[in-house]
């Protein structure tokens, strides 16, 4: 005999996927897969709330004719999607991002081409007069680079501007909807390293397996982001400049994201610390429904990194936040001694 459902379980059953996106909007992805581990009512109420809002296939369709073969892809290769729609996919956002990003290394050129191509997407060639070819402009871009520059694939680093990638423009052409971008950004460090690199701590991607979203609950719920760029990077890119634009058009919009740069203040609730990929800090979503329970941050243990705020020391004028190597930065710090109380004595001259 089945218990009665509970009142919350009636509202929430009965709910569209309007009033399902309303009640949720300041919950986080593990506060929803522990309500719908309570009963089976609950359970199938969330998959239907993850279906319409957090469903990773779904996402990928509006730019892949077959989600499918990208997931595969995306789990096969050194490649991870990213950029603004990842953000619009983590704030459950109703507006429709014009382009997607595409993060590749170096070893995936030659298959991120070629499934590109089979989706009907036509590369739009950079300044190379007379090649047409995606994986050729990639290689003679990568030729370019000083042999002291490749070797930091693979190998630590501590500078941003040698994790920065070339961006290539993909479009596909339709006829009753808009046209599909596609930009592709070759980087020449580890994946990861190119999203802890990010101007501000909105760093999410998605990969084969899962979305995750490194600095989720301060970006979505308490709509905050830290600044953590350490360097003037070069923006001879346009697509570098219109994604900053962007970001800062839509920080400003209906629910807008407060950016801290050079505060006095300390946010106590920041997500700091030494941590990793997929850590309890981190909202990870799995990238395909499952059958049992949801998959939880403690079964994801991905590359590790270190988040300083500006007590430790380790900022530049202008930043909030230190994101970087492991035990590094954080060393670093705990030789110094004591924390600093004001930003003014602790920024890092260039």
């Amino acid at each position: 005999m089945n218990p009665t459902p509970s009142m919350l379980e009636t509202a929430l059953a009965y709910g569209d996927s309007a009033f399902l996106l309303e009640f949720f909007r300041h919950w986080d992805p593990a506060t929803i897969f522990l309500l719908g581990g309570l009963n089976y009512r609950l359970l199938n109420i969330v998959r239907f709330y993850q279906a319409a809002i957090w469903n990773v296939p779904k996402f990928l369709s509006r730019w892949f004719l077959r989600s499918d073969r990208a997931l595969a892809m995306l789990d096969s290769s050194p490649v991870i999607v990213c950029g603004t729609s990842v953000l619009q996919f983590f704030d459950r956002s109703t507006r429709g991002a014009a382009r997607l990003d595409i993060c590749v290394g170096y070893e995936g050129i030659s298959e991120v081409g070629k499934f590109l191509d089979k989706e009907g997407y036509f590369f739009r060639p950079g300044p190379l007069p007379g090649t047409r070819n995606f994986a050729s402009v990639a290689m003679v871009e990568a030729a370019r680079l000083p042999v002291a520059r490749l070797k930091v694939y693979g190998e630590r680093s501590f500078t941003q501007e040698e994790h920065a990638g070339h961006a290539f423009r993909f479009i596909r052409f339709e006829r009753r909807r808009p046209s599909r971008i596609i930009v592709v950004h070759l980087v020449r460090c580890e994946l990861h390293r190119y999203i802890l690199s990010m101007h501000s701590t909105l760093m999410n991607f998605i990969c084969g397996t899962h979305a995750v979203s490194l600095f989720g609950r301060s970006a979505f719920i308490r709509r905050k982001t830290f600044v953590a760029c350490q360097e003037r990077l070069p923006c001879s890119d346009e697509s570098i400049r219109t994604e900053m634009e962007w970001i800062e058009n839509y920080a400003g919009g209906p629910t807008p994201f407060r950016v801290l740069g050079v505060v006095v203040e300390v946010d106590e609730d920041a997500e700091v610390g030494t941590r990793w990929v997929g850590d309890s800090k981190c909202w990870t979503l799995p990238s395909l429904p499952t059958d049992g329970p949801f998959a939880t941050n403690s079964e994801i243990s991905g590359p590790a990194f270190d988040a300083l705020d500006w007590r430790s020391g380790t900022t530049r004028h202008g930043s909030y936040m230190r994101i970087g190597e492991p035990f590094v930065w954080s060393s670093w710090a705990s030789s110094r001694g004591q924390l600093s109380s004001r930003p003014s004595d602790i920024f890092i001259e260039s």
